[in-house]
Order: structure tokens, then C-alpha cells, then sequence
């Protein structure tokens, strides 16, 4: 008898708690979607042909660990994270705030 399989607000929840333990991720069209653009797409079911769901990738404890290594060492001070996804988000931030400082800087020499 009809309907099979679950509801598709259970599969949203569960699919919303996944997303928010970084345990998967959610693309639409190629891009990477998190907070607003998430919410949209998973409550707008004409959109769902063009979502795809990715499991996070695992890294390992020594690798996350290498990473807060080089970002202590290159940066001098600590990371604020220690979850990867949370530690590689961080990373790249301070990658562009020292790229903007940079680029600030190559400004003011020419």
C-alpha cells in the first residue's frame, strides 16, 4: 500500500542532522552549500535533480594534526578549530586575510 519508504520530511531531518555533523555535503549545480543555501534547497523539492549528496571525506588524526601544526607554525598562534572540516575552513580564511594584507601592502610599494 501506498506511500513506500519514508516521509520525505524524515528525510530532511535526517539529512539536515547529517549536514550539520559534517558527515555529508550537499552541492546543487557544483557549488557547495551551507547555511541559507542549504535550508533552501532542502525544503525546495523542484531543486532536487540538481542536488547532490557527498559524504565528508575522513581524514585521519595525523593528518588533521599536521595541519594544526603547519597553521601554528605558519601563522603564530594556534588554530581555533580542531574538527578537520572546522580546521580546513579556518585555514583557508587566514589564507586570504594574509593574501589581502599582501596584496595592501604590493599597493602601497607601487
Amino acid at each position: 500500500r501506498r506511500p513506500y519508504g519514508w516521509y520525505l520530511a524524515a528525510i530532511q531531518c535526517v539529512l539536515a542532522k547529517l549536514c550539520g555533523q559534517g558527515k555529508v555535503e550537499v552541492r546543487a549545480d557544483g557549488n557547495l552549500l551551507e547555511d541559507q543555501p542549504l535550508e533552501r534547497a532542502l525544503k525546495n523539492t523542484h531543486g532536487f535533480p540538481n542536488v547532490i549528496l557527498e559524504p565528508q571525506i575522513d581524514f585521519t588524526a595525523s593528518q588533521v594534526r599536521a595541519l594544526k601544526d603547519f597553521y601554528s607554525d605558519f601563522f603564530d598562534h594556534p588554530p581555533a578549530s580542531s574538527e578537520a572540516r572546522a580546521l580546513g575552513k579556518e585555514t583557508g580564511e587566514a589564507f586570504r586575510t594574509l593574501l589581502g594584507e599582501l596584496e595592501g601592502l604590493a599597493t602601497q610599494i607601487n
